[in-house]
């Protein structure tokens, strides 16, 4: 368990120095991205999944969303349509992560696995920060590290999880914990409230997916389901601290997004189990976790991008006097 943490520690490390590294490149620019698109609802939801894409953080764009809310830079609706976005956007750190499970590919991708991106990133980050002056080529090594750690974070976690899995102590309260649907789901929630990220609590469940062990799809995606809403609660809670007005709601509306896409998640697979949906017993590996979670991420804000009015409607009329 000490290496497991230490690698969990590496990884969350590694997403705050890489969201520094951008924050200090362009984070002038990140915010005139997100306030010049807010007049057009697909340019909003575009401009929140690209500041995400670069922060790897759906919270920290949040963050950010807040505070031009709070300045009247702009308004509670595209502050809405950005969240749909970003909510997109976080789900490249597990597409990211998935490259550890690249075997068969060509030897170009396979350049791009983490045991060989991880030292590489690690030297050339090092190089810009050590011999290198000046802010951009520092925000750039900043930000390099911080992703060769997050791959040796996860590198960490995984070479630690293989003599718990076999240890029949954990093997059986994991095992307990997947087999039942509630306590899957309170699992994935209470793991994201704990490390204040989806994106990380994504990435452990990717680490413990591996061997012959590997949970299934039904199993998993109760799991998915409590970690969006526990990353967007810890977010919504933390955003609400001396927020006032359309601020408060804009962190109030990161949790009510997340908690509807849930819901029409949630929806969507007891239909396919109703249809007989092949993929119900299928094996989940890294690769097979980052596409269930981009799905139920994109499928959600396709779903709810018609209601961003109803919703802008909804959340003004909560809480007139938040």
């Amino acid at each position: 368990m000490l290496w497991f943490s230490g690698g969990l520690a590496m990884f969350l490390v590694g997403m705050v120095w890489m969201r520094q590294g951008v924050e200090q490149l362009g984070q002038k620019r990140l915010r005139s991205i997100l306030s010049h698109t807010a007049g057009r609802k697909f340019g909003a939801v575009f401009s929140g999944f690209l500041v995400t894409l670069l922060l790897q953080s759906s919270s920290a764009t949040t963050v950010i969303l807040v505070g031009l809310v709070a300045m009247d830079a702009i308004g509670l609706r595209a502050a809405v349509a950005m969240q749909l976005g970003a909510n997109v956007g976080t789900t490249v750190t597990a597409q990211l992560i998935r490259l550890m499970d690249v075997h068969s590919a060509g030897w170009l991708l396979q350049i791009f696995q983490a045991q060989q991106l991880a030292p590489l990133l690690w030297i050339v980050g090092g190089i810009l920060i050590v011999f290198r002056q000046g802010t951009r080529p520092q925000a750039i090594g900043l930000a390099t590290v911080g992703l060769g750690l997050l791959f040796t974070g996860i590198l960490t976690m995984r070479q630690a999880v293989t003599p718990l899995l076999d240890a029949g102590w954990f093997s059986s309260v994991f095992d307990a914990t997947v087999r039942n649907p509630l306590a899957a789901f309170a699992a994935g929630l209470g793991v994201a409230l704990l490390v204040q990220s989806s994106s990380a609590a994504v990435g452990i469940l990717q680490s413990l997916c591996v061997g012959e062990s590997a949970p299934v799809f039904w199993q998993v995606w109760p799991i998915l389901l409590g970690i969006s809403i526990g990353g967007a609660l810890a977010t919504s809670l933390l955003c609400q601290i001396r927020a006032t007005g359309n601020a408060k709601r804009t962190a109030i509306a990161f949790l009510l997004i997340n908690v509807l896409g849930a819901l029409c998640n949630l929806l969507m697979v007891l239909l396919l189990r109703v249809c007989g949906a092949f993929v119900w017993d299928t094996a989940m590996d890294a690769g097979r976790i980052a596409d269930l979670h981009t799905f139920f991420r994109l499928s959600s804000a396709i779903v709810l991008y018609p209601l961003l009015e109803q919703l802008d409607s909804f959340l003004m009329r909560f809480g007139q006097d938040a």
